[in-house]
């Protein structure tokens, strides 16, 4: 593996670790030891890729509002017609599959509010 590769490996590790700490611990409860154990690689390496637990916290934010715009912006749904039952259920189910894509992050996001 690559150099950049591992790299994105490890980014992805810490940020999928962190959207499961938070889920589960909360923000404030969520702690980078922890979070660095789940990725199974050492805490450096975090504070190496990210300058801190709120950084990880925004990207992941920043990661799913991505995806539900990429969705709107997509072909499928722009062919969709909403007027018609099936075009509705459609669309609904496309976004509920992002949706539970990235459902630690949006525990996250209703636990803080």
């Amino acid at each position: 593996m690559t150099k950049s590769a591992t790299e994105q490996t490890n980014k992805t590790r810490i940020l999928e670790a962190a959207a499961a700490e938070f889920a589960e611990r909360g923000f404030d409860g969520a702690r980078v030891d922890v979070i660095a154990k789940r990725a199974g690689i050492n805490k450096a390496l975090i504070y190496y890729y990210y300058k801190s637990k709120e950084e990880l916290l925004v990207l992941l934010f920043q990661d799913t509002s991505s995806d539900i715009c990429a969705l709107l912006d997509s072909p499928k749904i722009k062919e969709l017609d909403f007027l018609k039952p099936e075009g509705a259920t459609l669309m609904i189910n496309m976004f509920l599959d992002v949706l539970e894509s990235r459902q630690n992050v949006i525990r996250v996001v209703l636990m803080e509010i």
